[in-house]
């Protein structure tokens, strides 16, 4: 057992974060979800699969949202998945959704963002759901909501610039990051973070190497990965969070997937879903040695700008 940046560490698996309840962890040890999204002649989805990290396979269809959504963000508390925002058919959305864990069940409306937003990027601390960026119009503010009380967004910092066109982030347990996107042109290459103790603006630490948007995003323990995106589409880009520094390319995924759901267990990262050739595969790559991705599944249904969620 060793200490890691105020978080017990046993067996790879974060037991008990400083300040923080009894179970919660950044990353999953049982499931990977994949919420909503777009497939052929299904503009809008409700679904929420679940898909395994002890055994591959395919994911099953285990409940459904509160509303057909796609380009929303995720974000995952120990107990609780949550959408935020979006695109439905009733326009872009500011509602906040979530769902349980544990019991197979359809997500309900919590709360709401501070702005409705598309194509955001999100993640997660301990206590707090966040979501950045994205359009409607194009923007670089930075919300967040708190996971111990059903309640709105507040706006907390702003991004060093504008950003849209994204379908993930990273999280140490101190900070949140940002990586690529576009603001219509160009595509971004810029690593951010910010930091979850104080309410603040970012700061740019690195590059990606490759500008991208609709990449998703993994975390480890130690390093943060951008895989996918729309140029090429299969790289997987890691980079430290000890350091800030430029990411380094580690492997590539089998197929070309962008505006899919990026999910993180202790061990590997997983990327679910993507354009409609390749639209229902579950990629997965581990984060103890770099390598390529290989499928190890697929969704219950072809979809893109879909987003994921780990418990």
């Amino acid at each position: 057992m060793q200490i890691t940046g105020g978080v017990t560490i046993q067996g790879g698996v974060n037991l008990v974060p400083a300040g923080s309840g009894p179970s919660a962890s950044l990353q999953g040890s049982n499931f990977g979800y994949s919420t909503g999204g777009e497939g052929p002649g299904v503009p809008h989805s409700n679904r929420i699969d679940k898909f395994s990290f002890s055994s591959n396979g395919n994911a099953t269809d285990v409940a459904d949202l509160a509303f057909v959504v796609n380009n929303h963000g995720s974000n995952s508390s120990s107990s609780s998945g949550y959408t935020a925002g979006g695109s439905s058919p009733a326009g872009i959305l500011s509602t906040i959704t979530k769902f349980t864990f544990v019991t197979d069940s359809d997500s309900s409306s919590v709360a709401n963002l501070n702005e409705s937003r598309i194509e955001c990027g999100s993640c997660s601390s301990f206590d707090n759901g966040y979501n950045w960026g994205g359009r409607n119009p194009i923007k670089n503010s930075i919300e967040k909501f708190a996971f111990a009380s059903d309640g709105n967004g507040s706006d907390v910092g702003d991004l060093l610039r504008t950003r849209m066109w994204m379908a993930g982030g990273q999280n140490s347990t101190t900070h949140g990051y940002v990586s690529g996107g576009t603001q219509d042109p160009p595509y971004l290459a810029e690593i951010e973070k910010f930091p979850f103790a104080s309410d603040s603006n970012s700061t740019a630490v690195g590059d990606i190497t490759n500008a991208e948007a609709f990449q998703t995003g993994q975390s480890s323990a130690t390093h943060g990965y951008v895989s996918g995106g729309n140029s090429p589409g299969r790289l997987i880009d890691k980079f430290a969070f000890a350091s800030d520094a430029n990411a380094t390319r580690v492997g590539t995924l089998s197929d070309r997937q962008l505006s899919a759901a990026g999910t993180s267990s202790t061990e590997n990262g997983y990327i679910a879903g993507a354009e409609w050739d390749f639209g229902s595969t579950i990629n997965s790559f581990s984060f103890t040695s770099d390598g390529n991705a290989s499928s190890v599944g697929s969704l219950s249904q072809i979809r893109n700008y879909c987003r994921g969620h780990q418990y």
